[in-house]
């Protein structure tokens, strides 16, 4: 009874968690390769993964540790300052912990947003 309960209860998440990624532009591809490509395949797909992993960091449905969003910001290159993308990460902590903050902290958010190209807004931050 318990195990169905929390089959269901997954099962749940797991449809909410993919309508947030679909309303954010993320999606899944399954596809098969050639054994002997893998390694140059997983090496071609990598910043597209991890940008992907990124936003789902700052929308909060699939958390990365700081120091992660860093080295794979500095990996790849990519256009964002890593304190930009960790402050956006952790807005919804910084709200609970002051929520006094919160103009503040929502208005640096939506600076930060106007100068990356995110498919995300403050609304989607403090759902």
């Amino acid at each position: 009874m318990v195990d169905e309960k929390r089959k269901a209860e997954m099962r749940e998440y797991q449809k909410q968690r993919s309508a947030v990624r679909r309303r954010h532009g993320l999606v899944t591809r399954t596809l098969w390769i050639w054994e002997a490509d893998n390694d140059a395949f997983r090496d071609a797909i990598s910043p597209y993964v991890d940008r992907a992993r990124l936003i789902e960091a700052i929308l909060g449905t699939a958390p990365l540790p700081s120091l992660e969003i860093i080295e794979i910001i500095k990996k790849h290159n990519f256009p964002y300052d890593p304190a930009d993308i960790i402050y956006l990460a952790d807005l919804r902590t910084q709200l609970a912990l002051d929520p006094s903050a919160s103009s503040s902290a929502l208005e640096k958010a939506r600076d930060i947003l106007s100068r990356y190209d995110l498919p995300i807004t403050v609304d989607d931050l403090v759902q």
